[in-house]
């Protein structure tokens, strides 16, 4: 019972984003808190949730 609580628990939390980011001037000044949460990111405002799609960047990298 313990070690299934513990996988339940654990897989809650990988669903969730599990940390935020306060813009300190490398966000739009709107924007009090970032995070990234499955391919999109939310900014967080005194008045509102701000939600863009992140495209992924198909750049090459040099070995």
């Amino acid at each position: 019972m313990q070690n299934h609580l513990k996988e339940s628990v654990h897989l809650n939390k990988c669903k969730l984003p599990l940390s935020f980011v306060k813009n300190n001037g490398q966000e739009d000044q709107r924007a009090h808190f970032t995070t990234n949460f499955k391919g999109r990111r939310f900014f967080f405002s005194s008045d509102r949730i701000t939600s863009v799609e992140l495209e992924p960047i198909e750049e090459e990298v040099p070995e």
